[in-house]
């Protein structure tokens, strides 16, 4: 066998054929586990982490730049919104000065990120270019 690339591994179809099927109702029916991921709690502490993340680069490079993330397998988008939400709080609470983030949505079917990229959560979040 030669190599392949890891998004054209066969291992990936049923998990693209399932979420295909099933689309977003995968969160909404809890036919997905995702209490990790839609949680409140961890997503406080993702920002935490990225803004811990950021100072010690900044310190390391004498300068402070944008944050870029990527979610793998970002589905309804639900956890990006807790994260993104919490990033703002952290802003009013003066704990970094509005620090620019993008925020690159990624998932396995097309439609998901469709999906999130339209919901009303993340509209003004689209539209000034924050997540993508």
């Amino acid at each position: 066998m030669g190599v392949v690339r890891l998004r054209d591994a066969a291992f990936w179809q049923p998990h693209r054929d399932f979420y295909a099927r099933v689309g977003i109702a995968a969160w909404s029916s809890h036919v997905v586990p995702h209490h990790a991921t839609t949680n409140p709690r961890i997503a406080r502490q993702y920002a935490e982490l990225l803004l811990e993340w950021a100072r010690i680069r900044d310190e390391a490079t004498g300068s402070e730049r944008p944050l870029h993330v990527v979610e793998l397998g970002a589905g309804s988008g639900r956890f990006a919104h807790l994260v993104l939400t919490a990033w703002a709080e952290m802003a009013r609470q003066g704990r970094h000065p509005n620090r620019p983030l993008t925020y690159l949505a990624t998932d396995l079917v097309a439609a998901n990120v469709a999906y999130l990229r339209a919901h009303p959560r993340h509209a003004a979040r689209v539209a000034e270019g924050t997540v993508r």
